[in-house]
């Protein structure tokens, strides 16, 4: 509760349209008495047999949305998986927040995620997929290169170049946010260093004459 009163400070003056976040460590019980204004929970997964993890997505009062049922494609520690749906300047938006343990299956965690942009892709829809992979995107490995495999078949490829966990013996870019870059044409994508995890968050601007500066941000708790 206290990290979320100092998230909602520290975006106290530009705060974002969507919040995604990652390892919450909450249950469903828990989870529902955290949101305060601006913010609607829009959608979540809470782990019951495992302790931590969990991913969810806060919507900003402003903008309408529709949650989509993923939970029954939610494997604790492989694939936690929660999305919504929503309209900016008469573009249909799909906003995914995903979480993959370091001890998760990477085979089941392909596999599920596959099944789950199976069923939320469409030409007309934009697709921002988002979240902790726990795969080091600053280098190359045969876990990026499946997973960019399995994203390319839905035109989605990731923008995030830069650190996203330092710590004393490591700089990692773990966290990745994936779009499809032949329809996002004016994007800023910057990290967001607020010390509020071991993570540093990713913010993702997008800019549009009729919606401007549309903003998403993807934070591990």
């Amino acid at each position: 509760m206290v990290k979320w009163i100092e998230l909602l400070a520290y975006w106290l003056n530009e705060s974002p349209h969507i919040l995604c976040l990652t390892e919450h460590h909450l249950h469903k019980q828990e989870i529902s008495k955290l949101c305060s204004s601006p913010y609607s929970l829009a959608a979540s997964y809470c782990r019951s047999k495992y302790k931590h993890g969990g991913v969810c997505t806060y919507v900003h009062s402003s903008l309408s949305f529709v949650s989509t049922d993923s939970e029954k494609y939610c494997k604790e520690q492989d694939l936690e998986v929660c999305a919504i749906k929503l309209r900016l300047a008469s573009v249909t938006y799909c906003i995914i927040s995903i979480y993959r343990s370091p001890v998760g299956k990477l085979p089941c965690f392909i596999s599920t995620l596959d099944l789950v942009l199976n069923k939320l892709y469409s030409i007309s829809t934009n697709i921002i997929l988002c979240g902790d992979v726990n795969i080091n995107y600053l280098c190359e490995s045969n876990n990026r290169t499946q997973l960019d495999s399995l994203l390319a078949s839905y035109n989605l490829f990731n923008i995030v170049n830069f650190p996203t966990r330092i710590d004393n013996k490591s700089s990692t870019a773990i966290d990745g946010i994936f779009i499809d870059k032949y329809k996002f044409f004016n994007y800023v994508i910057m990290p967001g260093v607020n010390g509020l995890s071991d993570h540093d968050a990713q913010v993702l601007v997008l800019n549009n004459s009729k919606v401007h500066n549309s903003k998403l941000c993807r934070y591990n708790k």
